[in-house]
């Protein structure tokens, strides 16, 4: 959901401004391998991090950047499965996501629960950008939540400017379907440009770091994208790995019909996925 170099400029930015020096890993430079059979574990992988030991579920987030996705294999590979999944559905108010249908459908048909992501930019106020997003996943079949992905203040708008217009975007959707979404970004921008004014959203934090992220306005991230570059069997490309903070589960990311205005996609499936896989048949960390 993010650019490296993007992701990289921004905690340059955040770090001058208002951080100590640290130690912390720049982002990206955390590697946590994930393999499946006959692929080579990598020296560096490490699961005894305290935040992810805890997490209650782990997922990943995914576009056309992984090209086609064999998701029967996604889904039997490792030792921890891959229990939810969140596509890019669109971005601005022109860009559909070439795989997000299919992505959708196969993951799934076998099992793991789905959401869509939009990615927030300023090709677009927020009322289109939300509008152009329910259109492109009126039709399919959810589980989870929908995402706006934002990462980025454009110098056409400003910090300012950006505030507004996601309100616009989430507000948008709320009364839509009278559920609110969640936000994604990286730890840098949330703390830069969105702390204290979207704490009560469920927030995707993505740090790339055996540290969890911390927002400064103390809010609790509920989901963390601890990984940019995993490897699942079944995608040939790096992946983003996502983990549900412990505190939390996948039941509180979940759409519930009965607390929606409208219905976003359907049917809606249970949160327990059918004919469930062992514990120890899905991601190995």
């Amino acid at each position: 959901m993010k650019s490296p170099s993007l992701i990289l400029f921004q905690f340059l930015l955040f770090l001058f401004f208002s951080l100590p020096a640290s130690s912390q890993a720049l982002p990206g430079e955390e590697f946590f391998h994930v393999r499946g059979e006959g692929q080579e574990q990598d020296s560096d992988t490490e699961i005894d991090v305290p935040a992810r030991k805890r997490a209650s579920a782990f997922g990943i987030d995914v576009s056309h950047y992984q090209g086609v996705i064999d998701w029967e294999r996604v889904k039997l590979s490792g030792q921890h499965p891959v229990e939810f999944m969140f596509a890019k559905a669109s971005q601005g108010v022109t860009i559909r996501d070439e795989q997000y249908l299919r992505n959708m459908d196969e993951a799934r048909r076998v099992g793991i629960l789905v959401g869509s992501y939009h990615y927030f930019s300023s090709g677009g106020n927020g009322v289109d950008q939300c509008d152009y997003f329910m259109e492109t996943i009126r039709d399919v079949p959810q589980d989870l939540l929908p995402v706006v992905d934002v990462e980025e203040c454009p110098r056409s708008w400003g910090p300012l400017s950006l505030r507004r217009n996601l309100r616009d975007f989430l507000l948008r959707m709320e009364q839509k379907y009278g559920m609110r979404p969640i936000i994604y970004t990286n730890i840098f921008f949330y703390n830069m440009y969105l702390a204290n004014e979207f704490k009560d959203y469920i927030l995707f934090i993505a740090r790339y770091s055996d540290e969890e992220p911390v927002p400064i306005d103390g809010a609790d991230w509920t989901i963390w994208q601890f990984s940019e570059r995993g490897r699942v069997d079944g995608i040939r490309h790096y992946v983003d790995l996502d983990c549900i903070n412990g505190k939390f589960t996948l039941d509180d990311l979940l759409i519930h019909p009965s607390k929606s205005r409208s219905g976003m996609g359907t049917p809606m499936k249970p949160h327990v996925a059918p004919n469930p896989l062992p514990r120890d048949a899905g991601l190995e960390y």
